[in-house]
């Protein structure tokens, strides 16, 4: 049989009887990886193997020709890594703390907490667009479909429903509808959760606090990311700095304990390194009348009053 294995040195093809045993497994890794020092994982969402019985046969562990594994190194401490800069100097448009998508820049890199199986969760970076809610959204939900621009549309019916339990006020309405290029952030998810029948846990990176939008009866949970104005997904890849596509991005409520606790550690992590913005005391200007504001509170009541949408933030 032969097995494909990716690992942090690249993916190789392993060549093996058909009768393999896990020690014929585990000599393969060696020749090419140099170390057995590895969580072995296989199937999708990947799950660990148990490679503890040398002389079991790799089909009774349902391992079959073809299998792509994932080995991922046994975690050892986890370097807190540097702080990141903030700071504005000039009038711009509403932006977030920058971290990289590419896990190969160590300064910016996007955190990852090591779970006890060996498996990491990570921050996925969505593009800064005004739509990160949505791709957020999308990326935990629906992450093999560019759906962004359908949730936001999707968004817009029970929004502007005057009936609804979600109505806002007529002056955001009129902000609201068609826009492309603007979203307020607090509805949206009670909305996207009602629709999947799923519970969305919103983590905080300023304050630590978790927001549950819950649908009725639901028994799995997603999680996104909130930094003050702007979103990202949380995965748990299989291994460190493991590509997107291994991702598992929705969990039974059954382990909410265990991935409630790291994600708020990645919380705690981006707060250290100041990723978020401030949104009851930051500065803004509005770039329709050049009227200057403090807090997202003053620039949506000047919003209501004016139907001016056009902000930016300055120090």
């Amino acid at each position: 049989m032969k097995l494909r294995a990716r690992h942090s040195k690249g993916i190789d093809t392993l060549t093996l009887p058909d009768d393999a045993t896990v020690a014929d497994l585990l000599g393969a890794i060696m020749s090419v990886a140099g170390s057995t020092d590895f969580f072995v994982k296989a199937g999708y969402p990947p799950k660990t193997i148990d490679v503890s019985n040398e002389s079991r046969q790799l089909a009774s562990l349902g391992i079959r020709h073809g299998e792509q594994m994932i080995l991922a190194e046994i975690p050892s401490s986890t370097p807190s890594a540097p702080e990141l800069s903030n700071s504005t100097s000039q009038v711009k448009p509403l932006g977030k703390p920058t971290l990289k998508k590419s896990y190969r820049d160590q300064d910016n890199m996007p955190p990852e907490m090591a779970l006890p199986d060996g498996q990491y969760l990570t921050v996925r970076i969505m593009p800064d667009d005004n739509s990160c809610l949505f791709r957020s959204v999308s990326y935990t939900l629906m992450p093999a479909l560019d759906t962004m621009h359908e949730l936001r549309s999707r968004i817009q019916i029970p929004c502007f429903n005057p009936a609804n339990d979600l109505s806002l006020p007529m002056s955001f309405n009129r902000i609201r509808q068609n826009s492309a290029t603007l979203y307020w952030g607090y509805h949206e998810p009670a909305i996207f959760a009602r629709h999947f029948g799923i519970e969305i846990c919103s983590v905080d990176v300023a304050t630590g606090r978790i927001d549950r939008f819950e649908s009725d009866g639901a028994t799995q949970q997603c999680y996104i990311l909130y930094s003050g104005i702007h979103y990202d997904a949380i995965a748990l890849s299989p291994m460190q700095g493991g590509p997107s596509e291994f991702d598992q991005t929705v969990f039974p409520k059954s382990q909410e304990e265990l991935i409630q606790s790291y994600a708020l550690k990645l919380a705690e992590e981006l707060r250290k390194r100041h990723y978020y913005t401030d949104t009851a005391n930051f500065s803004l200007r509005c770039n329709d009348c050049g009227i200057g504001l403090k807090g997202q509170t003053e620039a949506q009541e000047h919003a209501k009053q004016t139907d001016h949408i056009r902000f930016g933030e300055y120090n």
